[in-house]
Formats: C-alpha cells, sequence, structure tokens
C-alpha cells in the first residue's frame, strides 16, 4: 500500500544560536558573564511526517522540541540541512504556509496571543473571515468550534477577561478555524487541568481524522500519546528512539567521528554520570563511571530521584519578622467579571491563611480562578468582594507563567541584574546553587534568547526563589516541565520555603499539590 504523501520532511537538520562578542554585567556583584559558545539546538535530525499522520514528539526540557517548532513555523532558519513541505523546499519556510492558513502553529502561549480588542468569538472566526469565508458563515463555524471545546459561553467575552485555560482553548478553536492541512501544537495543554488536556487531545485526534490534516503534536505529557500513530523521542537536538505498543527502543546514531549520544535512563541505571571511561571488552565497548570525574562547580549536580535527594541549598534563614505569625489572612475574597452579557465570577468566594515556612498550594481545574487570586494577592488586581489582611508590609516578589528577561544576558546576569533592581546583593555561587538545584546549572552562561520553553520557565522560578521577598506567589511552576525537571522545581521550592519564607503556588499539577503544607481548593 502506498503512503500518503508527505507533509512535512526534515533532513538532518541542525540548528545553532551563535555566539556573540559582547559581555553582560551583573550589577552590584561584579561578575563579568560572557556568551559562551554556540549552542546547538538541533543535531543532525531527521523526521518525515505524512498526511493524515499524527506524530507526538516527546523529550525531557531542553532536547530541541520547541526549536524543532520553531523551525517548521519559519521562525527559525536552519543552520544545516533541508525542512520541506508537501515534498518541496519552500524557500521562507512555514511562514508562507501560516499566512494561507495551511499551517496551525498553537503553542503554550497561544492565548495571549488572542487579539485583545474583539471578542473570542470574531477571534475564532478572523481567520476563515479573511480567507474569504463571510461573516455569517465564518462566525457560525466558530460558535461550533468553541462548543466543541467547551467554552461556547465566552463567545461574547473578551481576550483579557479569560484565565489561561479558557484563552487557551479559545486559541486552539481558533487555529482549528482556518482549516489547516498541518497542525502543529507545542505543550498546548500546559495551561490546563487533566480533564481539559484530554478533551483537547482528543479534539486535535478528531480534526485530523476529519480533515486529513497533518498533527505534529510536542509534548512532554504521557497522555498525549494515546492519540498517536507515531512517538518519536528526541534529546539534546537529535532523534532517540520510536516508542510502539508501549515500549521504546533506543537507536543509539553513531557519526563518523566516533560521537554518540546515551540514552538517559540507561546511562543513569548504569551510574554513568560526568565522566566515562571506555574499555574494549570481548563483546564491544564497555563504559564505566570514571571515579575521578568532578562536576564544573565543585558541587555534584545529579539527582537520584528514587532516593529522594538533590542537591541541599545552602540558604541563609529567612525568618519572618512575624516569628511563625499569620502573614496574611485571605476573607471571603472574591472577583466578578462583567462584561457585555452580564457578570461572571472568576474566583469563588475563597478565605485562608497565609503563614511563613510553608508552602500554599492554590489547585482547581482550568478557569477556577487560581490565576486571578494570585494577581488579587500580588496588588495585580481588585477583589469584588472581601478583604486581605497583612500583617505589617510583607514584600513581595511574582514568578508569572511567561517570564520576561533580558533576552541578550545569559542566564545568570538576569539573575544577578534582578536582584540588583531590588537593591539586593546576589552572589554567583548561590545563582549557580540555585540552578543546579533546578537542574539548568548548564544555562548559567547561556544567552535566555537560546533557552526553551521549559527552561525559560525554571529560570524564571529561580529568579522569585532568590528574591528575599517575604512572600512569593508562584504560577504554574511546572507547566511546561517534564516529571524529572518537574520533581525537581517542587523540591528546590519546598526547600525554600524550609527557610521562612511564605510560598502561594497556583497549579494543577499533581507533584505540587502532594508537596502542600496547606491546600486551598478551587472550583
Amino acid at each position: 500500500m502506498r503512503n500518503p504523501p508527505l507533509a512535512i520532511s526534515f533532513d538532518d537538520v541542525f540548528v545553532l544560536y551563535q555566539s556573540r562578542d559582547e559581555f553582560a554585567k551583573g550589577a552590584r556583584s561584579g561578575v563579568l558573564a560572557t556568551f559562551g559558545p554556540a549552542v546547538a539546538a538541533l543535531r543532525g535530525l531527521s523526521l518525515d511526517v505524512r498526511e493524515g499522520e499524527r506524530i507526538v514528539v516527546r523529550g525531557p526540557s531542553g532536547s530541541g522540541k520547541s526549536t524543532l517548532v520553531s523551525v517548521v513555523t519559519g521562525q527559525v532558519a536552519p543552520s544545516a540541512g533541508v525542512v520541506r513541505f508537501f515534498d518541496r523546499g519552500l524557500p521562507i519556510g512555514g511562514e508562507v504556509l501560516r499566512r494561507s492558513g495551511r499551517l496551525a502553529v498553537v503553542t503554550q502561549g497561544s492565548g495571549r496571543e488572542l487579539v485583545p480588542e474583539i471578542s473570542c468569538l470574531h477571534n475564532v472566526a478572523l481567520n476563515a473571515e479573511l480567507r474569504g469565508l463571510s461573516k455569517a458563515t465564518a462566525r457560525r463555524d466558530a460558535e461550533v468550534l468553541l462548543d466543541q471545546f467547551g467554552v461556547g459561553e465566552l463567545a461574547g467575552r473578551m481576550p483579557t477577561d479569560l484565565s489561561g485555560g479558557e484563552a487557551q482553548k479559545v486559541a486552539l478553536a481558533a487555529a482549528l478555524g482556518s482549516s489547516p492541512a498541518i497542525v502543529v501544537a507545542d505543550e498546548p495543554t500546559g495551561d490546563l487541568d487533566r480533564r481539559s488536556a484530554e478533551t483537547i487531545y482528543d479534539l486535535l485526534a478528531e480534526h485530523v481524522l476529519r480533515s486529513g490534516a497533518a498533527l505534529l503534536l510536542v509534548s512532554h505529557d504521557d497522555r498525549a500519546q494515546r492519540i498517536a500513530d507515531r512517538v518519536v523521542s528526541i534529546r539534546d537536538g537529535r532523534f532517540e528512539g520510536v516508542h510502539d505498543s508501549g515500549e521504546t527502543t533506543h537507536s543509539i546514531v553513531v557519526d563518523s567521528r566516533g560521537w554518540m549520544r546515551l540514552p538517559e535512563a540507561q546511562r543513569r541505571a548504569a551510574g554513568v554520570v560526568d565522566r566515562a571511561v571506555a574499555s574494549l571488552e570481548s563483546r564491544g565497548i564497555l563504559l564505566r563511571q570514571s571515579t575521578t570525574g568532578t562536576s564544573d562547580h565543585g558541587f555534584d549536580p545529579v539527582w537520584d530521584r528514587s532516593a529522594g535527594q538533590g542537591p541541599e541549598l545552602r540558604l541563609t534563614s529567612r525568618e519572618s519578622h512575624l516569628s511563625g505569625a499569620t502573614l496574611a489572612r485571605v476573607d471571603n475574597v472574591s472577583v466578578v467579571l462583567r462584561h457585555r452579557q452580564g457578570a461572571s465570577q472568576i474566583l469563588p468566594p475563597t478565605s485562608f491563611s497565609i503563614r511563613p515556612a510553608r508552602l500554599h498550594v492554590v489547585a482547581g481545574p482550568s478557569g477556577s480562578g487560581k490565576t486571578t487570586l494570585l494577581s488579587v494577592l500580588g496588588g495585580l488586581r481588585q477583589p469584588t468582594t472581601g478583604s486581605i489582611y497583612f500583617n505589617g508590609e510583607p514584600s513581595v516578589a511574582f514568578a508569572a507563567q511567561a517570564p520576561g528577561f533580558a533576552e541578550d544576558a545569559t542566564v545568570a546576569a538576569n539573575l544577578v541584574l534582578q536582584a540588583a533592581l531590588r537593591s539586593e546583593a546576589l552572589g554567583y555561587d548561590e545563582v549557580l546553587k540555585m540552578l543546579c538545584t533546578l537542574g539548568i546549572e548548564h544555562l548559567a552562561e547561556r544567552p535566555v534568547r537560546t533557552l526553551s520553553g521549559g527552561e525559560r520557565q525554571r529560570a524564571g522560578v529561580a529568579r522569585v526563589l532568590l528574591s528575599t521577598a517575604e512572600l512569593l506567589l508562584i504560577d504554574e511552576p511546572t507547566s511546561q516541565l517534564d516529571e524529572v525537571s518537574s520533581a525537581r522545581t517542587v523540591m528546590a521550592i519546598q526547600q525554600v520555603a524550609r527557610c521562612g519564607v511564605a510560598i502561594v503556588v497556583a497549579s494543577h499539577d499533581d507533584s505540587v499539590i502532594s508537596a502542600a503544607d496547606e491546600l486551598i481548593s478551587l472550583g
């Protein structure tokens, strides 16, 4: 039987983020962070996606998944290799297809890209109208799509009035409203709870089946693979394995100069961490962990998940001036949003206390008001009813879902600079220890612009955890992370809380919820 035509073809694609000859200064610390050598985000990746095929790409944070999406969409040009669409190379890549509506792209932040000045219904209908469909037909189809995604009641609402999860569902409906031939989804369910995520996967699969479109779904979520025709893994920018019937076969590619990559699970199980000794045996080459290897920063960055151990943060205890008393009390706080169709309660009446040295987790389904509650606590939004009583005037630091950085400065320079803006002194060793705890110490000298979504997320968490504020607010800190990275992030948050800090985290992630000292359930 003849294979369907190719929709996307990657042929030995490399992507290098070039270094720059400039310095990033860490204010107050006197640290000079230089830009390192070129970073290889993709290293000879080859992959074919056929029309009507559903492919799920898996891999840990920083493996190259987001770069793969950027290449498809034309945001990043390959440094070497060829990307073809529909059996032919296009000179401007995916940009041409995207403008024509044949390529739809959905990322975790797509909800934030909706046009804020028009309603959700108009956002979904817009692409169809631009393609020449009548306004009445486009809006009728948009209503159907919104209903399919379970957000039909939001049709008349403005994007600025939506929760992160609601906005993401509207953005997904808008992407599919153009009847694309290729759908590229990059962590599309990171802002959604488990039930909503499974609904989105099913709707994506139904769309592909109904339209014959190709689906390239990039995700660290194991649940995504149930809709896949094929599941492929990449790591360090290379093809690692194919998943079939729940089993993974690791194909180790050895190039002409002997370079290869060992699968991480097997490497760690064998105890090969940072340096190895190779010896020729009768059945092949045997690799053993070198007993003389040391990490670059003088402390072991390896975390043994099975033993529940990790690099301990040696932070100075930041005992609150309240000496264990309540830092803040939330008393019957609610938020009601008024819009053209009337009013909607986006945060139900909520009461709880915030205490130092405690991890408070706000949990609930998408749209239950988690992010709204953090905004109220941080003074970014006024409650409609109720009050928040603070004991004194505690300092507050906020980590949003999409943290902003000085893109051309290194990760370490960004963290030092942020501390300087708060008139705080932050040493380079403190930065490295925090990055090590989060598993991204190797990114210290990387420009932020070269980071993946998950790496940026952990850098944002590092920044707020290094703050000396008494109250830390963190919104969905693990939404773009794989299981190992999520667990390390939770561990870092717990360690900082134990140093005397009150932390409030909004999350639907079970690993975060299970770590809570205090659980606030919404919805």
